[in-house]
């Protein structure tokens, strides 16, 4: 780690309840925010002016719930899963044929830079069928089909505290068609190298769901929106079954947002 990362950490660490005890609350939605962010910006030096911005008192705060509603409650359909509709196949059993998509939008200010996201998942129960996919900007975070989305999917690689890995960016039409196992087969990004912490119960199964992410992950795929906003999606898949598939429990993410102004 370089001294200008353990700076800005301490200097975050040191300014976090401050900044927390004077913010606004900024809501998640599904309406497109005002956000502007260079895609060709390297990471390294957003961390700079970051650090700079802190700095100087510059640095901005908020928190929020982002929340995954109940598919089924939200499709208002008894069988979620539109088989054979919007670039889904037909049913085929032990196959990604079928997905739903969820997306939340992150209503940044107009010229807001992202600098640290603290993402957590507080214990929740968890039941869903069959394979997901957390994306932040279209990258795969986490999945219970890492054997598909290595297999097919091509790896982009990235650079965190000189520890390269892998980040893949989500692609329907290549994951579909995809084998499933219902058994434990997971993927979270980072976790090989102690960047993440994730686990869940396998498909079909109720249990508890836990995700955490190093902020400078998330600062990786924060930059991959550009000149957009910030989205963080959940993707449900199905093979063939129309009254189980496409199925997912509430999901809620706790975040700490940190970002400067770039007018």
């Amino acid at each position: 780690m370089t001294q200008e990362k353990r700076a800005l950490g301490i200097i975050i660490s040191s300014l976090l309840m401050l900044l927390y005890n004077n913010c606004s609350q900024v809501a998640f939605s599904d309406a497109s925010g005002a956000y502007r962010q260079s895609s060709l910006r390297p990471v390294d030096e957003i961390l700079r002016h970051c650090q700079d911005a802190s700095a100087q008192g510059l640095l901005k705060s908020f928190t929020q719930n982002v929340k995954f509603d109940d598919t089924r409650v939200e499709s208002g359909r008894a069988n979620i899963c539109l088989f054979g509709q919007d670039g889904n196949g037909g049913m085929k059993e032990g196959a990604m044929q079928a997905r739903y998509e969820q997306s939340r939008t992150l209503n940044l200010p107009d010229g807001a830079v992202l600098c640290d996201v603290q993402m957590t998942s507080s214990l929740q129960s968890f039941r869903y069928d069959d394979a997901f996919f957390l994306t932040h900007n279209g990258q795969i975070l986490a999945s219970n089909n890492k054997t598909a989305l290595q297999s097919r999917l091509p790896a982009g690689q990235i650079s965190v505290d000189g520890a390269p890995l892998g980040l893949y960016a989500f692609d329907w039409p290549k994951l579909l068609g995809g084998g499933f196992s219902n058994s434990a087969d997971d993927y979270c990004l980072g976790s090989a190298q102690g960047l993440s912490s994730c686990a869940w119960p396998v498909s079909e199964k109720a249990g508890q769901i836990r995700l955490q992410f190093d902020p400078e992950l998330l600062m990786h795929t924060g930059a991959k929106a550009g000149s957009g906003p910030q989205r963080f999606g959940f993707v449900i898949t199905g093979d063939n079954n129309p009254g189980d598939d496409c199925y997912h429990e509430k999901l809620e993410l706790n975040m700490i947002v940190h970002y400067y102004l770039d007018l």
